[in-house]
């Protein structure tokens, strides 16, 4: 083999090298495409989940309801994202979930 290809070899060698330990340790690995999830949406209030004139009697341990309501959306596959509440006399929180489209 002549100088010159051995050279060239070496030298291509090195690049690869240098390469493949910039990927390593910079943790970038080859690009592959992946599925985008796609997502459902629902918006409830606890008024919908806890009936409104329970809430408001305190006839019920709301928190208790409040809980079995979102454990049950919880094995439906919701997942709240965020809550928020309005001020519209009594208190009424608006849940905002979402769940991978099926």
């Amino acid at each position: 083999m002549s100088f010159k290809k051995v050279s060239l070899t070496l030298v291509l060698l090195a690049v690869v090298s240098a390469a493949t330990y910039h990927m390593t340790v910079s943790g970038q690995v080859p690009v592959t495409k992946t599925a985008v999830t796609q997502w459902e949406y629902k918006v409830v209030t606890n008024y919908q989940l806890v009936d409104k004139d329970k809430i408001s009697g305190l006839h019920v341990d709301v928190t208790a309801a409040m809980t079995v309501a979102l454990n049950n959306l919880g094995k439906e596959g919701w997942e709240i994202v965020a809550a928020t509440q309005q001020h519209t006399g009594l208190p009424n929180v608006v849940f905002y979930l979402k769940r991978p489209l099926q």
